[in-house]
């Protein structure tokens, strides 16, 4: 192990209580005290936020197009690939073809690591890659399941984690994606490992055209919405990814790839609105 660095081992159930009833009565508040979100973050103009987000959720299909417009040009001065595709079956067809090419002719291996999503699912990958030469893999640890030992859960995790680092293409979903960077978020939920966006050396990211914001005043906006709709603030980890990996950590010499994936593509399922796949 490098020096400087070491391990910390997860804090149990039992001292992560203490430690937070610790902190609490620092503050001033009762050993058991759980505050509000309001309280936390007092003073926000609530209306003026649901307003924007409002005007955000109905905005016109006009704009969502503009808007695409705009996350294709950003896709391409940022060497991200961009497929767009007009129905469900058309986007299907682009995601096999590339899976197809990048894993032909000695390119990357035929493991191809995939989310269960509603939006994926939609599209049928499970059966179409594999007619493409593709072995398709999912998490197959159950994390609702309470009945499930915790050992044969770690077990299955690890196998794999193992299979996410042998394969050669990611395919998620994401929660947003902004326009003017071409910047995906990706909320952490369970059974949606960010691993699978973070390992293989391309990663496909299949998106609707409901999910595209315009910035990160957007985002925040729909995000502070969504705290003060449900009164728990922000309860997600989240990724940002900005196109493919790189660093000039070495004689300033861009190296792609060297700590993520060196590809990063784009599907943009641009369906009209009565049609829209992000709602089902």
């Amino acid at each position: 192990m490098s020096a400087g660095w070491h391990l910390v081992e997860p804090m149990a159930t039992d001292d992560q209580r203490h430690f937070l009833s610790r902190v609490r009565q620092a503050l001033g508040f009762g050993a058991t005290a759980r505050r509000q979100w309001s309280e936390l973050v007092p003073g926000q103009d609530t209306d003026r936020v649901q307003a924007l987000a409002r005007n955000i959720t109905h905005r016109s299909h006009a704009k969502r197009l503009e808007l695409l417009d705009t996350l294709a040009q950003r896709c391409r001065q940022s060497n991200i690939g961009i497929h767009i595709g007009q129905r469900l079956d058309e986007s299907a067809r682009q995601i096999a073809a590339l899976v197809q090419d990048r894993c032909g002719n000695g390119g990357e291996t035929g493991e191809v690591v995939l989310w269960r999503h509603p939006l994926l699912e939609g599209l049928h990958l499970a059966r179409r890659l594999p007619e493409k030469g593709a072995n398709v893999i999912f998490n197959t640890v159950d994390v609702d399941s309470t009945k499930q030992q915790e050992a044969v859960k770690e077990k299955q995790r690890a196998h794999f984690r193992d299979q996410v680092f042998s394969a050669g293409i990611g395919i998620t979903s994401v929660d947003y994606c902004l326009a003017d960077s071409a910047t995906l978020v990706m909320k952490t939920v369970p059974g949606r490992p960010r691993l699978v966006s973070l390992v293989p050396p391309v990663h496909i990211a299949v998106l609707s055209l409901r999910q595209i914001l315009s910035d990160l005043q957007e985002l925040y906006t729909v995000l502070a919405d969504a705290a003060y709709q449900t009164g728990e603030g922000i309860t997600n980890c989240m990724t940002f990814i900005s196109g493919p990996s790189t660093t000039r950590d070495i004689e300033a010499i861009p190296v792609p790839g060297a700590q993520g994936p060196r590809e990063l593509h784009i599907a943009v399922i641009a369906e009209n609105p009565g049609n829209d796949p992000s709602e089902r």
